[in-house]
């Protein structure tokens, strides 16, 4: 039975905090349930993440400053991580930067054939920032699906697969 669309559930230590921190990265605050709001969502264009205040999944932040896939501090790190996709991984870097988030792998050309960089939470969630090459754009469809499936990684939710296959479902893709 084919997926109609994928939405991850961050738990968060204070989701007034979290929606403020996902604003400043340029993503907007929905909607909010409860009194006070324990549960919520989070937008970029079509896509969402909702966040659940202290429930719904775990939640860590190690002590490691960078998470480069390269050398394995991504293994030692905690949290969720989750695969963005967007049209320039270093306007984002830029724009992370002026905002005084954590950017913890900065933009870098992986073997992999994506450029990518890291961004975290305050809750340690990470946002693994990619843009494909120009002949993997994600109009291409099934080669981006492909090449996610290559490249797995255990603690790396790839949030962006649906909608790189062209299939159109809501995920995590900014």
């Amino acid at each position: 039975m084919p997926a109609k669309g994928l939405t991850p559930i961050l738990n968060v230590a204070d989701i007034t905090k979290s929606f403020a921190w996902f604003e400043k990265l340029g993503w907007k605050k929905s909607w909010d349930w409860g009194s006070p709001p324990t549960f919520g969502c989070v937008c970029s264009g079509d896509y969402e993440i909702f966040l659940c205040e202290g429930a719904q999944g775990g939640r860590g932040k190690s002590a490691l400053e960078t998470t480069s896939p390269v050398d394995g501090s991504d293994r030692a790190d905690k949290g969720v991580w989750m695969s963005i996709w967007v049209e320039s991984v270093d306007t984002v870097h830029e724009h992370c930067v002026r905002e005084g988030l954590e950017v913890t792998w900065p933009p870098t050309d992986m073997p992999w054939n994506v450029r990518e960089m890291h961004v975290r939470h305050p809750d340690g969630e990470r946002g693994r920032r990619g843009t494909p090459p120009p002949k993997r754009r994600l109009d291409v469809g099934a080669p981006a699906c492909q090449l996610l499936k290559r490249h797995p990684s255990n603690h790396v939710l790839t949030a962006a697969v649906g909608q790189a296959c062209g299939r159109g479902s809501r995920g995590v893709i900014a």
